[in-house]
């Protein structure tokens, strides 16, 4: 407790504070197990945690800036295992890759959540395979 009121105080005067504190609220969500391969996560690793956080709309200023922390914009993956993170983030595991697996209906589910506060102008971002889960 006394770590995490320390880490609230950091986040607060730190330059991206409402990110830091998202950060804190998702790592109070994590399970400690990747969505993807069922492998560890970093979710108990206090200098790592973050990596267990997937963005699953990317928070940059050129894609989804205006849902970078909404509730429901992440997912748990691995940082060591397989890399689920990394891979993920690269590209190397694709939406098409995803439609067909078992996690599917997490990430429709959450990305119908997170829809709706997704800026007009960023809309032109998402991937043809998650607007077709709004029909």
């Amino acid at each position: 407790d006394k770590r995490i009121e320390k880490e609230k105080e950091m986040a607060l005067r730190g330059d991206d504070s409402e990110l830091d504190l998202w950060y804190l609220e998702r790592r109070k969500e994590l399970v400690g197990i990747c969505l993807f391969c069922g492998g560890k996560t970093t979710k108990d690793d206090d200098k790592f945690y973050r990596a267990a956080i997937a963005h699953l709309l990317p928070k940059r200023k050129n894609q989804f800036p205006s849902v970078a922390c909404h509730k429901n914009n992440f997912l748990e993956l691995c940082l060591w295992n397989n890399a689920c993170h990394q891979n993920f983030d690269s590209g190397m595991i694709s939406w098409e890759m995803l439609k067909d697996s078992k996690e599917w209906d997490i990430i429709v589910d959450k990305f119908k959540a997170i829809y709706p506060y997704i800026a007009e102008g960023e809309r032109r971002n998402i991937p043809e395979l998650l607007l077709n889960t709004l029909k």
